[in-house]
């Protein structure tokens, strides 16, 4: 099935209903965190480039028309619609944030302007992309500033909610700060650094370790994520130190990982292998990474798998996407939502970043579209696509990751805190 049908069927009758009333004045949606999970005081914001490019790619052929000619809740539409839905392509506008970008709550990641018909279809691959990667790329730069400059590993593809999302939190991951992906296609396609782990099975595989060890040099001299804790780190650690090999890494992902990484760096440089990695994994998150960079545990990467595929602590991105404008025939702006606790504020809208002389951060102001930045400001909406055309291409995943991590370490220290971070300002100035 095509990405055109890949959505929720509530975009199709409202188009469906539009197109029969012949809605067709431009509309603006946009795509923000209502309130960031508890413990965040930022979000990075991620799957940008992908969101753009299923907006501006969407099309119907033949057999998705013939599809939903046959559903139930869209049999007696007219045939005009179909007609519509058969030459449709994408004509409008989108302004976002650059990947990576740092935002807070209520700010939009992605801004749509087209035709009132179009911008509902857009809303389940736009929110799905959207949330996915920054709930991603947000946990990623978490585990990295956690870990002070060690590896982060990402281990997500196992753990990943669905075929087909291993590949978007890979890319997430790395653009949030995570160093490695054991993802092969993330690899070639991404650039990313490739890390693999050696799993227990190896050696249960075997009548014994020494075996065990020898045969995978023997196949992978290069393998560096050995695993020691199969039945004990020590005894495991001096067997394969008696092999007399070369000894590129090490991995153990079970028990007291403090204790476990102790013996075994203390066992790896008495017999001379001081350049060995170790990588542990195994249940962790930025609190524990934390726990053992601060308590001096002699670790050279940080394997993390369930954590980033599915946080444990903001599991779902809690965003939305809302029609904020419509350029009626009367020129009058149409009122927000004002439903309790499901406020928003109307109008199309820029973000301007404000930062001191130091190159710090002090605080966002929320504003009219068009509103010009004041000294010292930058504006963080920009235009992707322009009247159906990309005005900004897609820039390398390498290029992306810098910048993300100049942005995030221009954010105030204690707004980047792990725990009870501090509230980064940001000043509603448009009327809603």
């Amino acid at each position: 099935m095509s990405s055109a049908l890949d959505t929720d069927l509530q975009g199709l009758l409202i188009a469906a209903a539009h197109h029969a009333a012949g809605r067709d004045e431009l509309a603006t949606c946009e795509i923000f965190a209502r309130s960031l999970p508890r413990n965040r005081a930022y979000l990075v914001a991620a799957g940008v480039d992908a969101a753009t490019d299923a907006i501006a790619g969407l099309g119907f052929d033949a057999e998705d028309l013939a599809a939903l000619r046959a559903l139930p809740h869209l049999r007696s539409v007219a045939a005009s619609f179909f007609e519509w839905l058969t030459s449709y392509r994408f004509r409008g506008s989108i302004l976002a944030v650059a990947e990576g970008t740092p935002v807070f709550a209520g700010e939009p990641i992605l801004q749509i302007t087209a035709s009132l018909i179009e911008v509902s279809l857009f809303e389940t691959i736009a929110l799905a992309t959207l949330t996915l990667a920054t709930t991603a790329a947000t946990k990623a730069a978490r585990l990295a500033a956690a870990a002070r400059g060690r590896d982060v590993v990402e281990f997500a593809s196992r753990r990943a909610p669905g075929a087909e999302a291993p590949l978007a939190i890979a890319r997430a991951a790395h653009l949030g700060g995570a160093s490695h992906t054991s993802n092969v296609e993330a690899s070639r396609r991404f650039g990313i650094p490739l890390a693999g782990a050696v799993s227990h099975a190896w050696v249960l595989a075997h009548d014994d370790e020494a075996r065990a060890f020898a045969r995978l040099l023997d196949a992978v001299p290069d393998a560096d994520l050995i695993p020691l804790d199969t039945y004990d780190v020590e005894r495991a650690a001096r067997t394969l130190c008696a092999l007399g090999r070369p000894i590129r890494g090490v991995r153990i992902d079970s028990g007291d990982l403090d204790a476990g990484a102790r013996r075994g760096r203390a066992i790896l440089d008495e017999h001379g292998h001081r350049g060995a990695t170790i990588t542990v994994s195994g249940e962790l998150d930025e609190h524990r990474i934390e726990e053992l960079v601060c308590g001096g545990a002699p670790i050279d990467r940080f394997g993390v798998g369930k954590q980033l595929a599915t946080p444990a602590d903001a599991p779902a991105l809690g965003a939305v996407y809302k029609l904020v404008e419509i350029d009626g025939p009367d020129g009058v702006r149409r009122p927000a939502k004002r439903s309790p606790g499901k406020v928003s504020v109307a109008g199309r809208k820029q973000v301007l970043r404000w930062f001191d002389e130091r190159g710090v951060a002090r605080g966002d102001r929320l504003v009219a579209a068009g509103t010009p930045p004041a000294a010292g400001e930058l504006a963080l909406l920009e235009p992707v696509v322009e009247r159906g055309v990309r005005v900004r291409v897609s820039e390398p995943l390498a290029v992306a990751r810098a910048r993300s991590a100049g942005a995030l370490a221009a954010l105030p220290p204690e707004v980047r805190r792990l725990a009870a971070p501090s509230a980064y300002p940001v000043a509603v100035e448009i009327e809603g």
